[in-house]
């Protein structure tokens, strides 16, 4: 019985390794990579913040926040795409609403060419109070 165990796991192993040999993932020199994201690292209700994407010129910036609202829903409040500037700059201004929970926020999004697009790592704020 264990050989039968240890030989339907040797199984399992090699499958997936077989079904995953094919995937590589590559950026070629068209692909818009973010170099940074500036986001406020704390927001008080009622207050105005400047979220920002520094990437490559003329592509487009897609963003959004991620919030737990008082009554615990997941809200993702999504921005206007945006075409970066000549210089890379992809800007939002953003008011925190009434309804956010106090604790932690996410800025989250991806750039875009004609090509291709890139996400980024959603990087975390700090609403009023943060654990």
């Amino acid at each position: 019985m264990n050989l039968l165990k240890f030989f339907i796991f040797g199984l399992a192993i090699c499958t997936a390794q077989i079904a995953c040999s094919g995937v590589k993932m590559s950026y070629s020199e068209t692909t818009p990579i973010p170099n940074d994201v500036q986001i406020p690292p704390l927001v008080l209700h009622g207050d105005k913040y400047t979220f920002v994407v520094v990437t490559e010129p003329n592509v487009t910036c897609y963003a959004g926040i991620a919030f737990w609202d008082k009554n615990n829903r997941w809200i993702f409040d999504e921005f206007p795409s945006k075409k970066a500037d000549d210089t890379g700059i992809c800007k939002w201004e953003w008011e925190l609403p009434s309804y956010a929970k106090d604790g932690g926020g996410e800025f989250r999004g991806y750039v875009e060419n004609d090509e291709q697009s890139t996400g980024f790592i959603p990087k975390n704020f700090c609403i009023e109070i943060c654990p």
